[in-house]
């Protein structure tokens, strides 16, 4: 749990680390229609929040415990190789 946890501010350090590299912002027609409302940050912060908290409160077992940290850690070791081959970022509003 304590490697989970201290992963995930590393797309930061990645990130930070690699200022000069082109950043993609793959936007698609959607994007486009619905306009990114700043209202709406909260919601998205909560998403993030429930996404790592919720498993703390709904699994019980140590078994499933184990299981679910495992599955969060093979995204996060997939997913940071991934980011620094082809980094990208979300398209913001000026």
């Amino acid at each position: 749990m304590i490697v989970l946890v201290a992963l995930v501010p590393l797309c930061i350090v990645i990130a930070a680390a690699m200022p000069a590299r082109p950043v993609r912002v793959p936007a698609l027609s959607l994007d486009q229609m619905v306009p990114l409302q700043p209202t709406w940050a909260l919601v998205y912060g909560a998403l993030y929040f429930f996404l790592i908290a919720l498993p703390v409160f709904v699994v019980r077992e140590g078994v499933h415990v184990r299981r679910t940290v495992l599955a969060y850690l093979a995204v996060w070791i997939t997913a940071y190789p991934c980011f620094l081959v082809y980094p990208t970022a979300a398209p913001r509003p000026r």
